[in-house]
């Protein structure tokens, strides 16, 4: 497509004072030739967005074809998406939408009335979209957006086996016209080699992923109250707000109100086991400078932007350098400088060998399952796969099923069920100790990194496979600086901080209860509701919601439908009356299996006698 034509829409996409950066536009043009399969590994805050919802707008003017973009950053994108409605038809299923709303756009993705849809991998994986949506629009799709790609390679940081699932399951579907884009900020030589392999890539955009506003320092393995005193000691020289990443959920809680109670400094906790509601208000809250400092874990990585994030503290090492690439990315997108401190621990490599291992499923319950799933043309529904919850718990074997179907040792069939393939009933620990082997790599090349004697930017951009000059100095790091701009903290400040034992030990945060939670993001909404003589609330949802139960239990030949929906939850769901998927999980008794089995039909029937 012409040029001007292009940078049009970049302008109403971002505003009229811009111009294409390097390579975005060959990045479109390679979007919109029919059939190409394209890597982009651009720095963070590059533009990769503007790419695809450019090239989407073209595909609309040109062939009428949609855009799909699957994205696990959905609730991080609501700028971006915000901006691209002035050029296009967008529409977005994830699972903390409203049922309804969910419904209402899988009807105008059908009647072809969407021209971008952005769904987040766990929906699109969903059973009811993958055999009810996706093949009606399949061959509707002229541009395949895979986002965060890295995440799709054996041999990435952060592999997830629905990711390649996402993609065995759909680019094979797809018009042959029909072209992949896939996009991420972090992917090193071997994950670009290994998603090229796997999908016969047509080219490969890669960018210079140097950020000049970054002023690495680093100051080796320390000890943890030597490192809290240093913070203590600099957070004024420390500029506007920052992110101090931790490894573990526990020392981000204690950590965080250590800071708030003995600092007096504006700061909170984030990591994944928040409710959604709780993490976007304390993103909201650090984005409008409310907070001098979040502690989080790597739950807030990807897809964070505060274009004035001053300052970023790694307290423990990440396992890789593809992930403290990703995690500096986050700071001095729109500033001059942001300081990013990196503190090694003691207690770092146990925490990271723990992470490491957990990565492989456990071939104890790798086994079992196996051996519960039939060599096809046999086949098994997972409501029907005959488990003792003792040997592997609902959680836990979904994640393993998951991982032995990204290894090849299962297929999961069009109708939802699941076959072994090639008899084979005993997961091989051999074949995934390359992957072991792999990680521990990565996890020493980050060690290296944190000792070197030379330019640590240059050290990074190296990793990266960018080609550095010789004479390169970013003048800006600890190792290029020659006199540090940081207070070293004396013998008395280091010994008035608590050890990290006495730390984690004091600042305890209470975990709120599922009912706690419940009454405070989800409450009851009547609290006259009266119980009939089996306990019951007299109320059309819970009649319904036990028929309901009755009628799942004696189709699936099960004999206690209360383990379908017992009296309990039946009132709760009563009493709370959710509206929507992520309302359900406030629900006690309501976890992601029951979601994952019964939440369309749970919903459906809360809506249709809620009036009553």
């Amino acid at each position: 497509m012409d040029s001007k034509i292009l940078l049009k829409y970049l302008k109403i996409l971002v505003g009229e004072n811009v111009d294409f950066h390097e390579d975005q536009e060959k990045a479109i043009n390679s979007c919109l030739n029919k059939g190409t399969k394209t890597l982009l590994v651009q720095k963070t805050g590059w533009g990769k967005s503007a790419v695809y919802f450019v090239a989407a707008k073209a595909l609309i003017e040109e062939s009428q074809k949609m855009t799909v973009i699957v994205s696990p950053l959905i609730s991080l994108m609501r700028n971006q998406i915000l901006n691209a409605k002035n050029l296009l038809n967008i529409e977005t299923i994830n699972a903390s939408e409203d049922y309804e709303k969910i419904k209402q756009t899988e009807e105008l993705l059908v009647r072809g009335k969407v021209d971008v849809l952005i769904i987040s991998p766990e929906r699109f994986g969903n059973k009811t979209f993958q055999q009810e949506i996706f093949p009606v629009i399949a061959k509707k799709i002229g541009l395949l957006v895979i986002d965060e790609a890295h995440c799709i390679s054996t041999w990435g940081h952060d592999f997830r086996p629905d990711y390649k699932l996402l993609t065995k399951r759909t680019i094979p579907f797809l018009d042959q016209d029909a072209s992949v884009l896939f996009c991420t900020a972090t992917a090193d030589e071997k994950v670009v080699e290994d998603i090229s392999k796997k999908n016969n890539l047509t080219s490969v955009i890669a960018g210079d992923l140097y950020r000049k506003s970054l002023s690495i320092h680093s100051f080796g393995e320390q000890s943890f109250k030597f490192s809290i005193a240093w913070f203590k000691k600099n957070k004024d020289i420390l500029k506007g707000s920052g992110i101090i990443y931790v490894l573990t959920v526990k020392r981000a809680n204690s950590l965080a109100q250590y800071l708030r109670e003995e600092v007096g400094m504006e700061a909170r906790a984030y990591h994944s086991r928040l409710e959604p509601i709780e993490r976007i208000e304390i993103e909201n809250a650090l984005l409008e400078n409310k907070l001098k400092v979040v502690v989080s874990t790597s739950a807030l990585g990807m897809g964070f932007d505060k274009p004035d994030l001053g300052f970023l503290i790694h307290l423990g090492i990440p396992k890789t350098m593809t992930d403290y690439y990703q995690q500096i990315g986050r700071a001095g997108r729109r500033l001059e400088n942001a300081d990013c401190i990196l503190l090694s621990l003691p207690d770092d490599d146990d925490i990271n060998d723990y992470f490491i291992k957990s990565k492989i499923p456990e071939q104890p319950i790798s086994n079992y399952l196996l051996k519960a799933i039939p060599e096809y043309p046999s086949e098994v529904h997972i409501k029907d796969l005959k488990v003792d919850r003792e040997v592997v718990k609902r959680g836990k074997q979904n994640k393993v099923l998951a991982r032995l179907e990204a290894d090849e040792y299962i297929q999961q069939n069009h109708n939802g069920s699941y076959s072994r393939i090639n008899n084979v009933s005993s997961y091989d620990v051999e074949s995934v100790t390359p992957l072991l082997d792999r990680a521990t790599e990565q996890y020493i090349e980050m060690k290296r990194f944190v000792t070197s004697s030379s330019c640590l930017m240059k050290d990074l951009l190296r990793h990266f496979g960018q080609e550095i000059d010789s004479s390169f100095s970013c003048d800006k790091c600890s190792i290029c600086l020659e006199e540090s701009k940081f207070l070293m903290p004396d013998n008395k400040e280091i010994s008035s901080i608590p050890s990290v034992e006495e730390l984690e030990e004091k600042y305890v945060v209470l975990e709120k209860s599922k009912e706690e939670i419940a009454d405070e993001l989800l409450p009851v909404v009547d609290e006259s509701f009266k119980l009939n003589s089996n306990g019951f609330i007299k109320h059309p949802i819970t009649d319904n919601l036990h028929k309901f139960a009755i009628k799942t239990a004696d189709k699936i030949g099960h004999k206690r439908p209360y383990l379908i929906m017992s009296k309990e939850v039946c009132n709760q769901l009563t009493m709370r009356q959710p509206k929507n998927y992520q309302e359900l999980s406030y629900v006690p008794g309501i976890g992601p299996s029951k979601i994952e089995k019964y939440g369309e039909d749970i919903l459906t029937i809360i809506k249709k006698h809620s009036n009553s």
